[in-house]
């Protein structure tokens, strides 16, 4: 087992995490391009809690986060097959009152292709068990920030197969936008085939849905 407790006043951030089995070969670090490949990973008993405590001077805070400025290179992640099996996760922020609860029992799946740079993904099967999702956004006082950006994203590309969810259930509340939605899968299975968003082209071999009910509300601005 692998225990980490960690809290700072300052920040007024707080985190636990427990994990009991962890394997993956790391097949090439180059930290000055920001590039790096890893092989499979295999996760399993991995439990997170994080406590974002509120800040009074938050105002202040994220005016000094705006005016940085970074120059790194763009991430390049060379990755395989992920297997992640009894994933628990609690999230908390005080600050931006979003509030999560997450329980896992397996997901897998393979990357192909991953670039974030230009928006690309290569993505094999994706098999997803037991996931049970519980997001609360509490109401907020919407703090504007003056930023100065100049740039251009990338149309996102996506190339996917087989897609299989099994028993998941999901719970969403956002007060600001006041919009809920309960949602839950017994079965879902897909195959799609390209997903270009650049050229409007969505090619879906099936849609295969067994037990489902989703109910939502939402509420539109007039």
């Amino acid at each position: 087992n692998f225990d980490i407790d960690y809290g700072d006043d300052n920040t007024q951030m707080f985190a636990k995490l427990n994990l009991k089995h962890f394997e993956t070969i790391i097949k090439w670090i180059d930290l000055e391009k920001n590039n790096y490949k890893v092989g499979d990973i295999k996760l399993d008993g991995l439990s997170l809690k994080f406590n974002q405590k509120l800040i009074q001077d938050l105002r202040l805070q994220s005016s000094d986060q705006t005016t940085r400025k970074t120059s790194s290179s763009p991430l390049q992640l060379a990755l395989n097959k992920i297997d992640l099996s009894n994933i628990l996760v609690n999230y908390g922020d005080d600050n931006s009152k979003m509030y999560a609860k997450a329980s896992l029992k397996n997901f897998q799946t393979i990357i192909k292709k991953l670039d974030l740079q230009e928006s690309d993904f290569d993505i094999g099967d994706i098999k997803l068990d037991g996931l049970d999702l519980d997001y609360l956004q509490k109401k907020t006082t919407q703090i504007k920030a003056k930023t100065e950006a100049n740039t251009t994203n990338s149309a996102l590309k996506i190339a996917l197969n087989k897609i299989n969810l099994n028993d998941v259930k999901v719970n969403y509340n956002d007060e600001n936008s006041r919009t809920e939605a309960n949602i839950k899968l017994a079965d879902f299975q897909s195959k799609i085939n390209q997903l270009d968003f650049t050229h409007s082209i969505f090619d879906i071999d099936h849609i295969l849905l067994k037990g489902g009910i989703i109910n939502a509300n939402l509420h539109l601005a007039s």
